[in-house]
């Protein structure tokens, strides 16, 4: 019985770490996930180089 309850509790705290993480990382971007955009601020530490090909689109249409 005491092995039961003490994976159960191992199992819900990973579950739960993993559900908080999520939730934090999802906090900041929940529209650019809806849109499947990423923020710039992101592409500037992610992908430097993605984020100049996007600026120069958009200087490209103006």
């Amino acid at each position: 019985l005491y092995v039961h309850f003490g994976s159960s509790v191992l199992i819900m705290f990973f579950l739960m770490d993993f559900v908080y993480s999520v939730l934090v990382a999802v906090k900041g971007n929940l529209k650019g996930l809806i849109t499947g955009k990423y923020p710039r601020e992101f592409l500037q530490q992610l992908a430097p180089d993605v984020l100049e090909d996007v600026i120069k689109k958009e200087e490209k249409r103006r």
